[in-house]
């Protein structure tokens, strides 16, 4: 497991010294509820308890996003909703005042079934942990929060993708595996990104001044509608969500 942390991507200096220390408030057997809900809802994960600071370093960094945002903002990790559910359910007003002391926000943390809309809040969501990890708006870079299923091999989980300065989704197989054709969506390319508000011209213009200029110019093409419908659909949502929201 150790091997595999040190290959994420993690917030800087004093912000992961800081805020994150939130994690130490964890409640008592948090652990345990979480993993029985990851082997009920992703059976055959083989995830270990080991794995827990780690998810919840994850749900942290969301809150982070949440408070530099007011447009809706998803949770790209299931393995994150199914701590935040099992943390809500152990302790929801210990996590209440946590949220309200620490990461006060007044953005929605969007569980829409619809696809555009998902695929908007999770393009939102992808800029603000970029700038958590001290990234451009619109670096051709996936941050920690978005590999942690794949990190997991998180069986159904959300796998997240950079291929040619495009990010790509695709539901995780039942071997936490990435075996599916990519989707490419729109909005969460560069240009997308600036036409829908979430980036500003500044950080469009310093993608295609950076090395990989002329790649991600557009969401679609090769592997657009594969593996995606399943990823924004009633499941690919809100799995281990339910109790979380506000």
């Amino acid at each position: 497991m150790k091997s595999i942390w040190n290959r994420i991507m993690r917030p800087r200096g004093t912000l992961h010294a800081g805020r994150y220390a939130a994690i130490a408030s964890l409640p008592e057997g948090l652990d345990t509820v979480w993993l029985e809900r990851i082997s009920q809802l992703h059976p055959g994960s083989g995830i270990n308890a080991k794995a827990v600071p780690h998810v919840a370093e994850a749900l942290i960094t969301y809150f982070d996003c949440l408070t530099r945002t007011d447009k809706p903002c998803a949770l790209p990790s299931l393995a994150a909703q199914v701590l935040w559910d099992a943390w809500s359910t152990l302790d929801r007003n210990g996590l209440d005042r946590l949220r309200a002391d620490r990461f006060p926000s007044s953005a929605d943390d969007s569980r829409s079934g619809i696809r555009a809309e998902w695929e908007l809040a999770i393009a939102n969501c992808l800029v603000q942990a970029r700038a958590v990890a001290g990234l451009s708006q619109a670096a051709p870079v996936l941050p920690a929060l978005f590999l942690l299923d794949q990190q997991l091999a998180l069986p159904g989980g959300h796998g997240w993708l950079i291929s040619n300065g495009r990010v790509g989704y695709v539901r995780l197989d039942a071997r936490g595996m990435m075996s599916g054709a990519p989707a490419f969506p729109e909005v969460m390319a560069p240009a997308g990104m600036l036409m829908a508000g979430l980036v500003s011209a500044t950080a469009f213009n310093d993608f295609f001044a950076a090395p990989h200029a002329g790649n991600g110019l557009a969401g679609g093409g090769d592997g657009e509608g594969g593996g995606m419908g399943e990823g924004t659909g009633g499941d690919g949502c809100g799995d281990g969500g339910g109790d979380g929201g506000d």
